[in-house]
């Protein structure tokens, strides 16, 4: 093992010259590296005892001859310096210089290194999940803020209602479905008005067709109500939107609701309906009709109540699909009670018994019930 005599001489007082040379002379005595000789020696007391220079060797495993140490053998890192402990993780020996750099007198240089790696690995990762988690929560907000801002009427929401064909539908249905559009969105209007006292107009919507016949839009799953059933069936909904979209040429922004109204040409001259599938509080809501000259406005109700399920309007029908009494009135004061003489949006047909309800027939009948109304914001004006 290498004699280091000068390592003494920092028991004396060394000027300013001397003191910046040293580090570099006890690397090139020891064979370390320059950044560990000053670990080693930023360890290290300015003065020893003078007569107990070596136990201050042995300590440092810097003895003058071999077999002084009091622990024989060589550093796993350092094999010109002597071993004075075992690592507790690997169980390598390792010297002084390495408990020096290390910072950590129990762990050898290679598994503190391996333990900065892996503290500098989590940090990585977790800077990245914090980033994710912050755009997310970004997005998630502005988001919340977009669609809040729907309800507070300030501007008239632009809405679209695409007309999907699941069949041969007669060109002249489509097209009165077009003008009808601007019958639904004065209908509405004129419900507006009778809560709140300023004029803005709701609603602006404008109604497309999608050439040809596109794909069916996708099943609700049975597992809609897990986490992955949700994401699978919000997977699939999302890429059959946008191969609407992209068919109708739809602008991808610029529209704060769309309805998605597939039809089918009515088979059997009795019109059905289907349950809309909508996001609550979203923009996205899908509803399927039988469609023919005589449903025109029957379609558009029913892509009325979808709008309004996507605005926080709850239904007003129960499990049976009967009308709940009053809440799915339109005009629960009404003396005799039925017949009713207009549907409420929410409850999607109209009491004319009290075991008796129809579909609406025009768009005329089309009425927005008060609790309705304040579920979207109508009466905060």
């Amino acid at each position: 093992m290498r004699r280091l005599p000068f390592i003494l001489s920092l028991r004396g007082d060394l000027d300013e010259v001397r003191r910046r040379q040293v580090p570099t002379q006890v690397a090139l005595e020891l064979g370390v590296p320059l950044a560990e000789a000053r670990a080693f020696l930023a360890a290290l007391p300015l003065a020893w005892p003078k007569n107990d220079e070596l136990e201050v060797l042995n300590e440092l495993g810097l003895c003058a001859e071999p077999g002084d140490a009091t622990e024989p053998g060589p550093c796993a890192a350092h094999e010109q310096l002597l071993a004075t402990r075992h690592c507790t993780q690997c169980d390598a020996a390792c010297c002084t210089v390495c408990v020096a750099s290390t910072g950590e007198p129990l762990t050898c240089s290679a598994c503190a290194i391996r333990k900065r790696r892996r503290r500098g690995f989590f940090y990585v990762r977790v800077a990245i999940l914090l980033s994710i988690l912050g755009v997310v929560l970004l997005y998630a907000w502005n988001r919340h803020r977009r669609l809040a801002w729907r309800t507070t009427w300030a501007a008239p929401l632009e809405v679209a209602i695409v007309v999907v064909p699941r069949g041969p539908i007669d060109g002249d249905v489509l097209t009165e479905l077009r003008q009808r559009g601007s019958a639904l969105q004065q209908r509405l209007h004129t419900e507006y008005r009778r809560y709140a006292t300023h004029g803005v107009q709701p609603f602006r919507i404008t109604v497309y067709a999608a050439p040809g016949t596109p794909p069916a839009p996708p099943a609700v799953p049975d597992d809609i109500d897990t986490l992955s059933g949700l994401a699978r069936y919000t997977w699939h909904k999302r890429n059959w939107v946008k191969s609407i979209d992209d068919a109708v040429g739809l602008p991808s922004e610029g529209f704060d609701a769309c309805i998605y109204l597939v039809a089918r040409p009515i088979a059997d001259g009795l019109p059905r309906t289907v349950e809309g599938v909508g996001e609550d509080g979203g923009t996205i809501g899908i509803v399927e009709i039988d469609l023919s000259d005589d449903t025109v406005d029957l379609a558009l109700f029913v892509a009325a109540h979808e709008l309004f399920h996507l605005l926080g309007a709850d239904d007003r029908y129960g499990p049976t699909g009967d009308v709940q009494v009053p809440g799915g009135l339109a005009e629960p004061d009404l003396q005799p009670l039925y017949p009713q003489r207009f549907t409420e949006l929410m409850a999607r047909q109209r009491p004319v018994s009290e075991t008796n309800q129809v579909l609406p027939e025009s768009l005329d009948e089309l009425r927005v019930g008060a609790t309705t109304a304040g579920e979207v914001g109508w009466t905060a004006h």
